[in-house]
């Protein structure tokens, strides 16, 4: 009984040597072993997006959807509204002037609450950036700022009627009434809903003060962004309430709510005119008026109606 049993070990033994020598020789006439099997992605390691395995789709993706240096991470740098460009399913841009004397805007220019003067007191305490124009491509330093808010009629002049730099007299705030700010009209197709997303805001002295030239002149342009970022650590960058002083607002709160009063001096168009440019719109200042407030109703009746069918 022993003899068999030893039998049957080894010849289960040699079958299985005969195997695997069998096996070896089968992968030496393939020349490659068997590719080993792909790992597979758990919870605490997650798989790669296929786009981060193909950087020229990204990149090709990327100047497809506009420009490569504003949407680096899918989001305009210009924007408090973190709205992917994917997400964006409709886009205006909209020019619009501030007047700060109307009753309406007051609260933005109650004694001591100026917005203007926080807008200059934010840039000679170097919170706040000032750009030459409203593309923000040239900065201006916090002297040159103070330059452009000198009034040139009080300045002294030179033998050839010039005016002297430093002479002179600041405008004051309540002075800086008018304020231009564009921003871009969107809806975000993630959250179903508008968004107005204010992007640059431009100070300017009135026409009326300005002896010199004789119109209105631009001090400079900011960041809304930073504005936005600069009043919030500012106790008198405040929206004032004359109804209830318990409810003053940040002015960002403010804008965002849109408890101002504004008229559109522009929309985008092929030939990026003034509504006061348009030929249509030439033949008086009511009529350019007409014009502004046509173009503010038919965007609140977008809004109004982006769900009807």
């Amino acid at each position: 009984m022993k003899m068999k049993i030893v039998a049957i070990l080894c010849f289960s033994l040699l079958v299985g040597s005969i195997e695997a020598q069998q096996r070896r020789n089968k992968g030496k006439r393939a020349g490659t072993a068997a590719p080993a099997p792909a790992p597979v992605a758990t919870d605490s390691v997650k798989a790669a997006p296929v786009l981060a395995a193909n950087p020229a789709q990204q990149k090709m993706d990327s100047i497809r959807r506009g420009d490569s240096t504003t949407l680096a991470a899918g989001y305009d740098p210009l924007s408090v509204r973190k709205v992917h460009v994917s997400d964006v399913m409709y886009k205006m841009q909209v020019w619009r002037v501030m007047d700060l004397r109307e009753k309406c805007n007051q609260p933005f220019l109650a004694s001591g609450n100026e917005i203007t003067k926080s807008l200059c007191d934010a840039v000679f305490t170097g919170k706040l950036d000032a750009y030459a124009k409203d593309s923000l491509t040239t900065m201006l330093t916090a002297e040159q700022f103070k330059e452009k808010l000198i009034d040139p009629a009080s300045a002294q002049v030179d033998a050839d009627g010039n005016p002297l730099p430093g002479t002179g007299t600041p405008f004051m705030p309540k002075q800086l009434y008018t304020l231009k700010f564009r921003e871009n009209l969107l809806f975000d197709k993630q959250r179903s809903r508008f968004y107005y997303d204010i992007q640059t805001i431009t100070l300017f002295i009135p026409a009326e003060f300005n002896s010199i030239k004789g119109t209105e002149t631009e001090v400079a342009s900011f960041k809304y962004t930073d504005v936005a970022r600069a009043f919030k650590s500012m106790p008198n960058a405040r929206w004032y309430n004359s109804q209830n002083r318990a409810e003053d607002k940040k002015v960002s709160d403010a804008m965002d709510l849109r408890l101002f009063c504004s008229r559109i001096l522009k929309i985008s168009n092929p030939k990026d005119l003034m509504i006061e440019d348009m030929p249509e719109y030439r033949e008086s200042p009511r009529s350019v008026l007409v014009a502004s407030q046509k173009f503010e109703y038919d965007l609140v009746a977008k809004e109004n109606e982006v769900w009807d069918y």
